[in-house]
Order: C-alpha cells, then structure tokens, then sequence
C-alpha cells in the first residue's frame, strides 16, 4: 500500500468534491431536484476523482491514467455485473414493500384511485395521484408499463451514455485508489475504498441527496451503503480486467433509483431505498453469497486472497497462483 499516494488522492477528492456543496450551503441555496445546481453538484461529485487522480499522479511524478483499468474490455463478467443492478433493485424494492405499513403501487391500486379516491387512506392516495400526474404526461404508459421502461432505461443507458461520467469516478474509486491498495487483503482494500468513497458522497447529503431531510442520519448510512456496494465491485473489476465494469454497474444502480419513490406507498429514503436499510440489507446478503460462492463453489478465493490485478483474463489455477505469488512453471 502506497501510504503518501493514498492520503494525497483521498484528500484531493474530498476537497474537491466538497467544495461547490459547501459554497451553496454556507450561500443558504436551496437544491431542488434536476435544477442547475442539483447538476453541478452531481457534475463535480463524478468528475472529482478523475481530477483527483490527475494531480496525485502529477504530484509524484507519474504518467497521468496509467494502467488503472481504463482499457475497453467485454467478458461474461461485464455482463454479470451489469445485469445484477436491476436485480439487486427488485430485491430490495420487495423487502422494501414488504415492511410493516408500505405497500407497493400496483396498476390496480392506482385504477382504485382513479374510481374511488375517497376510500384510500392519504399516504396511498399521495402515491396513486403522482403516478396518474406523472403517466398523463407519458401518452400509451400505465403504471406497470412505466416500471419496465424505467428498469429497460436504466440498463440500456446505464451501459451506454451514462456509463461515460461514471467512468470519471470510477478512475479514482476503481482505478487509482485500488492500485494503491493493491497487496492488502481483499476485504481489507475494499473497507478502505468503500469508506473513502462514501465520504466523498457526504456533502451531496448534506445537500438533500439521497435521503432528502435526514442529512444527519443519512450521512453514515451513505458511507455503509458505498461499503457494502465495494466488494461486488472490486470483485468483477478485477474478473473483467477493466473499470468499465464497475462503471457501468455504478451508471446502472442510480438510474434504478426512481423506482422506489414512485412505487413503494410509504416510501422513506433511511428504510425504503436502495441507499437506504432495505438496500443495505440486500447488499450485505449479496457481498456474503459472493464470498461464499468465491470461496467453496467456483473455489478461487479472491475475496479471501490479497488484492491483485491481473492484466488478462485467466484460468482458476493461474488467478490463485498469481495470488499466492507462485511460480507456474511446474504447471507449462
């Protein structure tokens, strides 16, 4: 681990991602959703650990984006990764209905509310007449419809077009950061990341991301969610050799986001949300499968191994020699 490397990116990135949020705050500025303001701030917040990474590797003398991932690669890894999003979104949108006193909007609650309003109780009636607002405006869409436009678009654009700026933070996050971290066990590097990740995401807190209101509670709830999200995310980075996967990931998860405060009646962004109890719920489940899955079923043991990366693809028998630094000539 490259301690001085490490402390510089760190500090570079929470200066920098922080510093537009602390003028509007100070500045008593008030971030509605989509404004020109909400763009900037999630503007800086992805583009500051590609900066970060820029002046760090400046700093100590090294070739500005080297050998952190950045090459276009496909594997079945890349699609795993990808695909998990949406999954990991409808795990955690029915845990999340599934809790005392929310429910999800179903088309049929909705046709409910378009005959009798009166017998719903207001939160339901809250939820059902934002949906007919929001699918007035979206001619030949009905609620149900709209849920499978949201998750198609969020896979589609998440792979493409979004993907590009995620790609920025992931530079940092996925590319620069690991590299330093390169050697320390797995679990270890991941705890590391995920916790610098989070706290660059508390100033978007601060400003009423995520979690709306509850900047005080929401901010270490950010900091477990990016922890907990990490180790899938180191873990197919570095089974697909390139950042693109993790980025993609990354692009894929926050468009899945509006599914929650359109269908969960109750919603609450601490309980019912991706970033919130459910999500971190449904990750810690999925980061212990992974690592049981690693460790007895596909046998690889990367979770439980020190941190590497590997320039190519490889075989099981090679990746755990490259991990235990063996040599392989025996195996020729």
């Amino acid at each position: 681990m490259r301690k001085k490397k490490l402390i510089v990116f760190v500090a570079l990135t929470l200066v920098l991602s922080s510093v537009l949020a602390v003028v509007m705050l100070f500045a008593h500025t008030k971030v509605e959703l989509f404004s020109w303001q909400w763009v900037a701030l999630a503007v800086a917040t992805l583009v500051a650990p590609l900066l970060a990474t820029v002046l760090t590797q400046l700093i100590f003398k090294e070739r500005p984006l080297r050998e952190l991932g950045l090459a276009l690669r496909f594997s079945h890894w890349h699609f795993i990764g990808w695909i998990l999003m949406p999954i990991i979104t409808v795990a955690t949108l029915l845990l999340s209905v599934s809790l005392p006193g929310m429910n999800f909007l179903s088309g049929k609650v909705v046709d409910e509310f378009m005959t009798h309003p009166d017998m719903m109780d207001g939160v339901t009636r809250n939820a059902a007449s934002r949906m007919v607002d929001l699918v007035d405006r979206l001619p030949l869409l009905d609620s149900s419809s709209l849920l499978l436009l949201i998750f198609v678009g969020a896979l589609l654009i998440g792979a493409t077009v979004a993907s590009l700026f995620t790609t920025c933070m992931e530079t940092g996050w996925r590319g620069y950061l690991l590299r330093q971290l390169e050697g320390l066990p797995f679990l270890e590097a991941c705890l590391w990341s995920g916790i610098s990740w989070g706290l660059s995401l508390v100033p978007l807190v601060l400003m009423g991301f995520f979690y709306g209101n509850h900047n005080v509670l929401g901010m270490p709830m950010i900091v477990l969610f990016c922890t907990l999200l990490t180790p899938l995310l180191v873990y197919v980075r570095v089974k697909s050799a390139t950042l693109w996967s993790s980025a993609t990931m990354v692009a894929t998860l926050l468009l899945c986001l509006p599914v929650f405060h359109l269908y969960v009646i109750g919603y609450d962004a601490l309980y019912t949300s991706l970033t919130g109890l459910s999500g971190i719920a449904v990750l810690l489940f999925v980061d212990v499968a992974l690592f049981f899955c690693d460790s007895y079923i596909t046998k690889e043991r990367i979770m439980s191994s020190p941190l590497r990366f590997l320039s190519r693809h490889t075989r099981a028998w090679e990746r755990e020699e490259a991990m235990q630094d063996r040599p392989s000539q025996d195996r020729l």
